[in-house]
C-alpha cells in the first residue's frame, strides 16, 4: 500500500551500535506511492545499514515512488550504510514496464554515507529509474562509492545558501566531478 505521512515531534531510526533499515516507497507487490515528511520543528535522526526511498527489487511490474523530505527538521546524527534513491536492486533484472521514483530532501546538517545510489538502472540498461537527492545546507560525506545513472532522471541538487552545502567523496574524484557538473548529474544555486 502507500501513503502519505506528516510526523510531528522526533523521529529516530536505529541506535549507535545497531543500526536499523528504513525503506519508504519499496514494493510490496502493487503500485505503491509513499511519502514521509516531517513537520517544522521536529528532529530526525537515524543509524542505519540500509535506507531505501523509492526501490524497485523484485519482478511484478508496478510503478514504486518514495519521498523523504526532512527539509523542515533539524537533523541530528544521520550515519548510513547504503543509501539508494529511486534506483534498481536487482542488477540481473531484465524485466520492463515498472518505473521507480525516488526522493529525499535533506536539511541543514551532517550525512555520512557508505555507498550512495541515485536512479540506478537495471543491468542491461533498461532506465526507468528516476533518483534526485537534494542537498539544503547539508555536509553529505561519501565514504565509498557512488553509483548514478542517467543525467536528466538521476542526479543531485545542491543549495549554496545561507546554510552552506557540501558533497565530498572520499579519494581524489575532480576529474569525476567535473564530468557530473558538466553532464547534469550534479546542479547547484
Amino acid at each position: 500500500g502507500g501513503g502519505n505521512y506528516l510526523l510531528p515531534g522526533s523521529l529516530t531510526v536505529g541506535v549507535p551500535g545497531i543500526p536499523s533499515d528504513m525503506q519508504v516507497g519499496y514494493h510490496d507487490g502493487s503500485s505503491t506511492t509513499v511519502s514521509l515528511r516531517m513537520a517544522p520543528g521536529s528532529r530526525f535522526s537515524a543509524w542505519l545499514n540500509a535506507f531505501r526511498v523509492g526501490i524497485y527489487s523484485l519482478y511484478h511490474g508496478n510503478t514504486i515512488s518514495g519521498t523523504v523530505d526532512l527539509r523542515n527538521s533539524t537533523l541530528g546524527s544521520m550515519n548510513i550504510g547504503d543509501m539508494m534513491i529511486g534506483s534498481f536492486t536487482n542488477a540481473n533484472e531484465t524485466y520492463k514496464g515498472p518505473r521507480v521514483y525516488g526522493n529525499v530532501y535533506l536539511p541543514e546538517g551532517s550525512v555520512n554515507v557508505t555507498n550512495l545510489w541515485v536512479g540506478v538502472p537495471n543491468s542491461d540498461g533498461y532506465n526507468q529509474a528516476y533518483g534526485y537527492l537534494e542537498l539544503n545546507g547539508t555536509k553529505l560525506t561519501i565514504e565509498n562509492t557512488f553509483t548514478s545513472g542517467v543525467p536528466g532522471r538521476a542526479g543531485i541538487h545542491l543549495h549554496f545558501g545561507p546554510g552552506f552545502g557540501f558533497l565530498r567523496q572520499r579519494g581524489n574524484q575532480m576529474s569525476r566531478f567535473q564530468t557530473f557538473l558538466t553532464n547534469g548529474t550534479f546542479t547547484f544555486d
